[in-house]
């Protein structure tokens, strides 16, 4: 199996993980770091759906974490996306 440690890296490692001797502390640790919504996006979520669940569930969504991070699924250029997220979330 092939990995990289950073995206930006164009250095490919080797990691033979199928022999006994393999050494698991070569592999980096993954990022754990919760990525987080924005704030609109989550506000939007919480105004819809947690009327509708028990509020043991709402927990999950009202701690939800919060960044500035944009959404790498949207296509920011893509006008008729943005006129479908509208129509969603309004």
């Amino acid at each position: 199996m092939f990995y990289r440690i950073s995206f930006d890296s164009d250095e490919v490692l080797l990691s033979d993980f199928l022999k006994k001797s393999f050494n698991h502390t070569k592999i980096p640790d993954p990022d754990s770091t919760p990525r987080g919504f924005s704030k609109e996006k989550k506000e939007a979520i919480v105004k819809k759906i947690c009327p509708m669940i028990p509020c043991n569930r709402c927990q999950f969504w009202l701690n939800l974490q919060v960044t500035a991070i944009l959404d790498l699924t949207i296509d920011e250029d893509d006008t008729y996306e943005k006129a479908r997220l509208r129509r969603i979330f309004s």
